[in-house]
């Protein structure tokens, strides 16, 4: 069974294909001034949304990520359903890009959701270092 945020995130989107629109992107979540849950995949699933300067400082903080590890002329790991009234936003890691077209059958998750549906867990859980949290029921030790 799915709820709206599932459905939402299995949607139609559009690429963010050019830095200059991924500005302009980030120009209309501050002039909507609504609040947006954001979500970094495999933590916490946020309680509550940001808004203002909380979501303006969030936001800021993923674009300095996506600029200093993404050092390509174009965007392209950002889609949003409608950029005219984005209620939900999908930020690749530029590290963690996989096949994002999925022919390797491997779901690769975003790395943040930006969206005004409240957000349920999705991906696999990470620890502290941002590894996947199974691998610390491994046990290495010496027979």
């Amino acid at each position: 069974m799915t709820n709206g945020f599932e459905k939402a995130l299995s949607g139609r989107f559009e690429g963010i294909l050019r830095w200059a629109d991924l500005d302009k992107l980030w120009g209309v979540l501050e002039q909507q001034d609504k609040p947006y849950y954001v979500y970094e995949i495999g933590h916490d699933v946020p309680s509550s949304p940001l808004s203002g300067r909380a979501l303006r400082e969030r936001v800021a903080e993923i674009d300095k990520i996506l600029r200093e590890n993404h050092k390509e002329d174009y965007c392209g790991i950002v889609y949003v359903d409608d950029p005219d009234n984005p209620s939900l936003i999908k930020v690749f890691g530029p590290k963690n890009l996989g096949a994002s077209c999925g022919t390797s059958g491997a779901k690769v998750w975003p790395r943040w959701v930006i969206s005004r549906i409240k957000p349920m867990e999705v991906g696999e859980k990470l620890d502290e270092t941002g590894k996947p949290a199974w691998w610390k029921s491994f046990s290495f030790r010496k027979n």
